[in-house]
């Protein structure tokens, strides 16, 4: 990996796609209504609050850049471009998936520190969740990219199938109903998504029933590594098409 240029590949993604329009509404905007709708008339502990105000927060920014990069290279042929530069696809990966990262981080602890400021909890909570926000951010991230191995140059198409992994990966992981309400097959959905290890996480450092921090911090990194191998394989077999 070519370390010069993963970081002008990253920069480059930021300063073309920090303001598309799909990127503000799936990153942004939708998850504060989400979060707005599921707060008013309802009495929600401060810290069940901000726990799922994060991890909404860290997966829908994570996955809104990451999808729609490889299909909008791909219509303007710099993707083409980029591969016989030569730059490797583990480069072209790494950087869409590491800016989708800042662009996720960023984003999520301005949010954060606003509604924990607001909410009265300590910012020391929220530095402490810092290492499981970072891996929830590459893990949305490279979800988001692998999502678009799909060999198209329509933004719509992604966004389409992007929406049908997240919404219902949002709805089972513990976020709207807590895991012990769960069972049968919702329950083993649930503790396959990577977003369920993450707001237990979160819990944990308010003391609420959970898993032991460290099984999921390993759940995580054990998700990290699986999704990067498996984006990098999948957009292998597909890349071709893009050309034809």
């Amino acid at each position: 990996m070519n370390i010069r240029q993963l970081i002008a590949l990253v920069r480059k993604n930021i300063e073309l796609y920090f303001n598309k329009g799909p990127v503000i509404i799936f990153g942004l905007l939708f998850p504060f209504f989400l979060c707005l709708a599921w707060i008013l008339g309802r009495s929600i502990p401060a810290e069940h609050l901000i726990s799922a105000l994060i991890a909404i927060s860290v997966f829908f920014s994570g996955t809104a850049i990451s999808p729609v990069i490889f299909p909008w290279e791909t219509r303007e042929k710099n993707l083409e471009i980029a591969l016989s530069a030569p730059i490797s696809l583990w480069d072209i990966i790494f950087g869409v998936a590491i800016s989708s990262m800042i662009y996720s981080i960023i984003l999520t602890l301005a949010i954060s520190i606003i509604f924990v400021i607001g909410l009265g909890i300590s910012i020391i909570l929220v530095g402490w969740a810092f290492i499981g926000l970072v891996l929830m951010s590459w893990i949305s991230s490279f979800i988001g990219v692998l999502m678009s191995a799909v060999p198209t140059d329509r933004t719509a198409n992604i966004m389409i199938i992007s929406s049908l992994v997240k919404f219902p990966l949002v709805f089972i992981s513990g976020i709207f109903i807590p895991i012990n309400q769960l069972s049968g097959v919702l329950l083993i959905l649930a503790l396959c998504s990577p977003i369920t290890y993450f707001i237990d996480y979160l819990y944990g450092f308010f003391g609420i029933n959970t898993l032991m921090l460290t099984i999921d911090i390993t759940v995580l990194i054990i998700w990290a590594v699986a999704l990067a191998i498996l984006t990098y394989l999948a957009h292998k077999r597909t890349i071709l098409k893009r050309f034809s």
